[in-house]
């Protein structure tokens, strides 16, 4: 089977559960190239952590488990289905929480900065940002608005973690 079908070549692609071709400006499929690009910045994450240490390989795991996650989003986005990630959205939020009781309480704005992997954590932060605000742009969506959001909370947290257990000091914002 060829990679290529030239169907693009015109603008437009399909969308299973979509009975035409759309154009690739569509909200939607900026949704799906949005979650794509954050899975792809998680990868780049992953690439980074010494998985030779308990810490890094738990994060390895949980990003494995959040990489999966945004495949679903984009499945139930690509069919027009709705998906229940509730559970998913409570378990991001148990990692969060137990990273924070290590972490100093946060007194001011931080610049997105520390070790290499903590950098490529906080450009996924921003990308799943962006996701976030073509999945409202795509009316069907909504279901996925908590786990996406508290996608980015979380990879905010991890970047603190990341610094923390390191030893790196964080940067702190000068106005």
């Amino acid at each position: 089977m060829k990679i290529y079908t030239k169907g693009g070549d015109n603008g437009s692609t399909q969308i299973l559960g979509v009975t035409s071709r759309v154009f690739k400006n569509d909200p939607r499929v900026h949704a799906l190239g949005s979650l794509d690009e954050t899975n792809a910045a998680i990868g780049h994450v992953r690439s980074a952590l010494n998985v030779c240490t308990d810490v890094g390989l738990v994060v390895d795991a949980r990003l494995s488990d959040v990489q999966n996650w945004l495949f679903d989003v984009g499945a139930k986005l690509t069919t027009n289905t709705k998906g229940d990630f509730s559970a998913k959205v409570l378990e991001m939020e148990g990692w969060i929480d137990g990273w924070e009781e290590t972490l100093p309480e946060l007194k001011n704005f931080i610049l997105p900065a520390g070790t290499e992997a903590v950098s490529r954590i906080h450009l996924a932060r921003a990308v799943s940002r962006r996701a976030e605000r073509w999945l409202v742009d795509s009316a069907s969506a909504d279901w996925s608005l908590p786990l996406i959001n508290r996608l980015s909370d979380m990879l905010f947290v991890l970047a603190r973690y990341i610094n923390y257990v390191n030893g790196v000091e964080e940067v702190i914002w000068k106005s």
